[in-house]
């Protein structure tokens, strides 16, 4: 009995090897040598190219993160040296100080000019470009940040760092309208001390919010650059997994 169930499972292996191939199979049995060899190197060089393409579409993510962290940085310099000068333009009353400010706050209205102008549906990119140079940032990182700003924008990370970016302009409006009030009221001819006291209270109070907000904005846009890293790494780990098992294939 057992010889006879070994002979059977060699007949049914012998008629399985004996089957006919499937189409693809006996097109490339039938191929030259040197064909074969052809379409194996065409394989390689479509994953290769493939491989290239996200790497170099994980670049450009990384580079406009990087970009932004600066940007932030640049934008949270300026207003501190805008609030400074607008303080001790309260204190001498002397009109260096006042343009000082306005010369540190056009850098986060540069910033507010690229970010409205992109929320459109068709950005003209020379009105951003103008934005993002105005707030000190290189001509060479504009079309990443655009890039990023409109690809990635509706992910949580990086679009919870734009509402945060909105709510700080919001406030820079406000700190510019008090610089107006102060400005008027300090230059006037019988100036108020008390008034010009509840000026820079105000001013300070409004400092004070936006630098919640920009370390708020800092810590989201963190949590955005780790999380596009971590896209960028498991999708090269994904892809590099998938053409090494079809090259071996």
């Amino acid at each position: 009995l057992p010889f006879i169930q070994a002979t059977n499972l060699f007949l049914v292996k012998e008629r399985g090897a004996n089957r006919p191939p499937g189409r693809m199979r006996r097109w490339f049995r039938d191929l030259r040598v040197s064909r074969k060899l052809t379409v194996v190197i065409l394989v390689h060089l479509l994953h290769a190219t493939v491989l290239l393409a996200v790497t170099a579409y994980g670049m450009q993510a990384l580079s406009a993160s990087r970009a932004y962290v600066e940007g932030e940085g640049l934008w949270s310099k300026a207003e501190k040296e805008a609030t400074l000068a607008l303080l001790q333009f309260a204190d001498t009353g002397n009109e260096t100080h006042y343009q000082a400010f306005w010369r540190e706050i056009n850098v986060t209205l540069g910033d507010r000019m690229a970010r409205e102008e992109m929320n459109k549906p068709s950005p003209d990119h020379d009105v951003v470009a103008r934005g993002f140079v105005q707030g000190r940032l290189s001509p060479e990182d504009v079309d990443n940040l655009e890039w990023l700003y409109r690809n990635f924008g509706w992910e949580p990370p990086i679009g919870s760092a734009i509402k945060i970016w909105a709510q700080a302009d919001d406030n820079v409006t406000i700190l510019i309208a008090l610089a107006g009030e102060l400005h008027q009221a300090r230059l006037a001819a019988a100036p108020q001390p008390g008034r010009i006291a509840a000026l820079t209270a105000s001013v300070r109070d409004r400092d004070q919010i936006l630098t919640v907000l920009e370390d708020d904005f800092s810590r989201t846009l963190g949590d955005g650059a780790r999380w596009l890293t971590g896209v960028v790494v498991v999708g090269t780990i994904a892809l590099t997994v998938l053409f090494v098992g079809g090259a071996l294939l």
